[in-house]
């Protein structure tokens, strides 16, 4: 089951998922539900990616290599059974998103190499205009 870029309100709800790589993918969604599911034998059980005010509760995950992933993402879970999984609950990051993280390698970039473009520049100046790295004559 897969569910992306929507803001729409919606559940998932008594469903029995097996044998799949990700039972239920939810990628760039708001205030979806997951409740009262059973997930055996997947790769994930619910994975979610870019995802604001979701929740998974009350569901069983047994057997999965990974029962709920969490990457860059908003979602509660409580009430869940984990039996079995290679690893019940897997959280990438949740607090920014990368794109919001490069702005600050950026910055740091930008306060390191412009004083050194300044400092190179005035020491190609003063090499051209006096000749040598010399202090110059008086």
């Amino acid at each position: 089951m897969d569910i992306r870029n929507t803001r729409a309100y919606f559940r998932i709800r008594d469903v029995f998922v097996f044998n799949c790589s990700i039972a239920v993918l939810l990628n760039n969604v708001s205030d979806a539900r997951v409740e009262s599911s059973t997930f055996t034998a997947n790769s994930i059980g619910v994975a979610a990616y870019h995802c604001d005010d979701c929740k998974v509760w009350n569901c069983t995950f047994e057997g999965n290599n990974m029962g709920i992933s969490i990457s860059y993402s908003d979602l509660s879970q409580s009430d869940n059974t984990f039996v079995n999984n290679g690893m019940n609950v897997f959280k990438l990051r949740e607090d920014r998103p990368p794109w919001e993280q490069t702005w600050v390698g950026v910055a740091v970039c930008v306060a390191i190499l412009v004083p050194l473009a300044i400092v190179s520049t005035l020491m190609l100046y003063y090499r051209y205009k006096y000749g040598g790295w010399r202090k110059p004559e008086e």
